[in-house]
């Protein structure tokens, strides 16, 4: 009937073994409906990479060049999707939303300052900060009250606060500076909330709060 089909895979590292690569094009055929034939096939490389001799048919020498893992890692992708397969890498800033990102799994990860000594970090973090209102605060400023997504919660212990500079050369001047609180209420939930500016700092009007992880 004149249709033409794509089909496109992408290797996690150069390989050249036929049967991996047609395992690959296999999974991705699976809803191709032949009808009365295929009259033509054309394979074509976008790109390619140089490939070092190795000794690819031992056990012990697909270990050690990673040949194994990448195989794995190209089945995942071909099932889950190219995106769907990553890993988690750490990144050079003290900003907590910006202090780790994803990349593809065999990607070689930047230098990054692995050393910071850290305060204690909550095990999840939010997508991005969200806003809370803080309905008392202690005359030291340490919020005793406060509204998140329509719920109040009262504050029994606070631990902070954890100060962190802007980033000056990555952010306009008038970025403000941020003072972390671990924070438990009355029903043992743990919160890690920011106050977002000082007042009378000259960046901005009333300093703003927001609530960007949770404790275990």
């Amino acid at each position: 009937d004149g249709e033409v089909l794509q089909r496109r895979i992408e290797l996690a590292a150069a390989t050249r073994e036929a049967g991996h690569i047609i395992r690959l094009f296999a999974a991705r055929l699976d809803d191709v409906e032949a009808g009365f034939g295929i009259e033509a096939v054309q394979m074509r490389a976008s790109w390619s990479e140089p490939l070092s001799l190795s000794q690819a048919d031992l056990d012990a020498a697909a270990e050690q060049h990673g040949t194994s893992l990448a195989a794995c890692i190209d089945r995942l992708s071909i099932r889950l999707g190219p995106r769907a397969v990553s890993r988690p890498v750490a990144r050079a800033s003290h900003i907590p939303e910006r202090a780790q990102g994803w990349q593809r799994p065999l990607d070689q990860v930047a230098p990054v300052q692995n050393l910071l000594a850290f305060h204690a970090r909550p095990l999840k973090l939010l997508d991005r900060p969200e806003p809370i209102a803080v309905l008392y605060a202690s005359p030291d400023g340490f919020p005793q009250r406060f509204r998140w997504r329509g719920q109040v919660r009262e504050v029994l212990r606070v631990e902070g606060p954890e100060r962190i500079a802007p980033e000056w050369w990555r952010e306009r001047s008038t970025a403000r500076l941020r003072d972390y609180y671990r924070i438990e209420d009355a029903a043992g939930r743990r919160y890690w909330i920011y106050r977002q500016g000082i007042a009378g700092d000259g960046r901005g009007g009333v300093p703003e709060w927001f609530l960007q992880g949770l404790f275990a």
